[in-house]
């Protein structure tokens, strides 16, 4: 018999293909906080990190999802 395949949701699919699957819950939720407009500085006062933090997390993310800066995220 063949191995049983997991279901997956369309929604699931979809974030895998644009790469935020592969994202930390950290870095999940610093995508989120870009995409509402806030800066660096706003984002790390938000989650108690500096905005240095969060700009290493924005490259990573930005490399993950194949964009180059937080526009296209």
């Amino acid at each position: 018999l063949p191995a049983r395949r997991e279901e997956r949701s369309p929604y699931a699919t979809m974030l895998d293909t644009l790469g935020v699957g592969s994202l930390s819950s950290r870095e999940r939720e610093i995508l989120q906080w870009v995409r509402r407009g806030k800066t660096n500085v706003e984002i790390g006062m938000i989650l108690g990190i500096s905005g240095f933090t969060v700009k290493n997390h924005l490259k990573s993310i930005f490399q993950k999802i194949n964009v180059s800066n937080r526009a296209q995220a």
